[in-house]
């Protein structure tokens, strides 16, 4: 799956599995949390964090429903700086799998590895793994790959986006950074998941 469960999720979503398995619909928060011994409070924290991670998900008449166990495999295309922008480098490293359930259909997507820290308040630390939608446009605040073109020169850099009539304005999530203006620059995804990196 996209990501190892703690013991404590594994027991929510193992009784979640079971349950929606035997009676074709899901348990309220209270019976799961009566079972369980835990709040029905925990129940819902635990609920939200399974559907973030893409294993259970959630209807808009909150009913919750398990997802597919499919999974597809995405390149590892390279490195994306956090900071300065670097040379671009599109050669597979690796593949990792990703449940089909976080992905939409009909999109082209590929994975780069974050290098340093100017994205850190947005909870992109050094060797993050980024999970990106290949596009050419993306809406101001997104954060996406950006290519800053100069004369024959391409660099790459991950940034939250702003554009104005004269500017791309590519802002940091570190205030130790200061923002980038560029005039010449191509959008080449947008930033959807982040698989943490804990080592």
């Amino acid at each position: 799956m996209f990501q190892t469960l703690t013991i404590k999720q594994k027991r929510v979503f193992d009784f979640y599995q079971k349950y929606i398995q035997e009676n074709l619909n899901s348990p309220t928060y209270t019976e799961v949390a009566r079972y369980l011994d835990i709040s029905p409070s925990v129940v819902f924290s635990h609920v939200s964090k399974l559907e973030r991670l893409g294993y259970l998900r959630k209807s808009s008449n909150w009913t919750i429903s398990l997802t597919s166990s499919k999974t597809k495999k995405l390149p590892i295309v390279g490195e994306i700086a956090c900071w300065i922008p670097i040379e671009v480098s599109e050669s597979i490293e690796d593949e990792v799998e990703i449940p089909d359930s976080m992905l939409w259909s009909w999109n082209n997507w590929y994975v780069l590895r974050a290098k340093w820290d100017s994205m850190k308040n947005a909870w992109i630390f050094d060797w993050d793994l980024l999970i990106i939608k290949h596009q050419n446009t993306v809406n101001d605040w997104d954060i996406g790959v950006v290519i800053i073109q100069n004369n024959f020169d391409e660099k790459a850099t991950l940034k939250q986006v702003f554009i104005t009539p004269k500017h791309t304005v590519l802002k940091p999530k570190n205030s130790i950074f200061e923002p980038i203006y560029v005039k010449n620059c191509e959008i080449r995804g947008k930033l959807v998941w982040v698989i943490r990196n804990f080592n």
